[in-house]
């Protein structure tokens, strides 16, 4: 059976996972020694893909087609609401549809979309949900030229949320809406689902860098010891008197403001129906504490994001499905 690989290019991190059938066969993660992937120059050029060449070697990857995942903050995403249209009718509205929620000129970005839910029969006042998404073409235009640089085929491109929430929630059969929260390093993705279906999404402008950069401030600490207390803490009680979750306290203030957001428009958009958890996925949602910190927070029960289910995972990353939830959607999940 061949193998399938995606590849999860953050801001902070470059991951990895290749799977075949239902065997997890590599799973990498490296730092990002740009820090970004909107690249600017051909010197950034070269420099992340040298960086992906370098980790592909080490980890003796040698397929050439990959399922490329990109973080949420550098792209534009909705779920509008349409009359019933074909795929023709949808081909031909889809840019005028987008110039109302996409908040940069068109011409500027690449646009794609997927219908979510189309109503078989039409007997009037049926609509159908589509999910549309924009990237900026230049940055696009850039990977691609990465990848091309190294030999290597995009098969696909997709912002972080919906391959990890293929790998975590869809034939779940989780009963109630979830709530997905992707804690990336610049951002947090929030997709609501039913079932297999997406409802809505959100994003917070506060992550992972955004708590960093709290403690940093709040404990006079470099960002590596910022980072090391983060990770070995996290919002574990009584930690240096409190003062660790008092600094962290406005953003975390700012993504519970946005998960209580969330879940008040879906109470108010599908009245009967009742958010039943929180899924979180992510390096940061590893932090010690987190899970029944935020459980308190919001109201609802919060849970780690589980890719690795049915799946044979080497032993060692067990514990690590939140950090690779991503890059298994993207190479296991159609």
């Amino acid at each position: 059976m061949s193998a399938h690989i995606g590849i999860d290019l953050g801001t902070s991190s470059i991951k990895l996972g290749k799977v075949s059938g239902k065997k997890v066969e590599l799973l990498a993660v490296n730092v990002n020694p740009l820090g970004k992937v909107m690249l600017d120059t051909e010197k950034e050029r070269d420099g992340l893909a040298e960086a992906i060449k370098r980790m592909l070697s080490e980890n003796k990857v040698t397929e050439n087609k990959f399922r490329v995942v990109l973080p949420e903050n550098v792209v534009y995403s909705r779920v509008i609401t349409l009359p019933v249209l074909t795929d023709a009718e949808l081909a031909s509205a889809i840019k005028w549809e987008a110039e109302q929620y996409i908040p940069v000129p068109l011409e500027g970005v690449e646009l794609s979309w997927e219908i979510i839910d189309r109503p078989l029969k039409r007997t009037g006042g049926e609509k159908m949900k589509v999910y549309l998404a924009a990237a900026d073409k230049k940055m696009v235009d850039g990977l691609v030229a990465v990848f091309m640089r190294i030999g290597l085929e995009p098969e696909r491109m997709e912002p972080e949320l919906i391959p990890t929430s293929r790998a975590i929630v869809i034939e779940k059969k989780y009963q109630g809406a979830s709530v997905v929260c992707v804690m990336g390093a610049m951002s947090v993705g929030i997709g609501v689902f039913e079932n297999d279906q997406l409802l809505f999404v959100y994003k917070s402008s506060s992550g992972g860098v955004s708590l960093t950069r709290a403690i940093v401030a709040g404990l006079q600490l470099s960002v590596q010891q910022a980072e090391e207390y983060k990770r070995t803490y996290g919002v574990t009680q009584n930690v240096l008197e409190g003062k660790l979750i008092t600094a962290m306290k406005p953003v975390f203030d700012s993504i519970v403001g946005d998960l209580k957001r969330t879940i008040s428009y879906y109470n108010q958009t599908y009245p009967g129906g009742q958010v039943g958890r929180i899924l979180l996925t992510g390096g940061t949602a590893l932090m010690p504490g987190l899970v029944p910190w935020l459980s308190a927070q919001v109201g609802v029960e919060v849970l780690i994001g589980d890719p690795f289910e049915g799946l044979e995972v080497p032993p060692q990353f067990a514990k690590l499905g939140a950090v690779y939830a991503s890059v298994i959607g993207a190479a296991y999940k159609e």
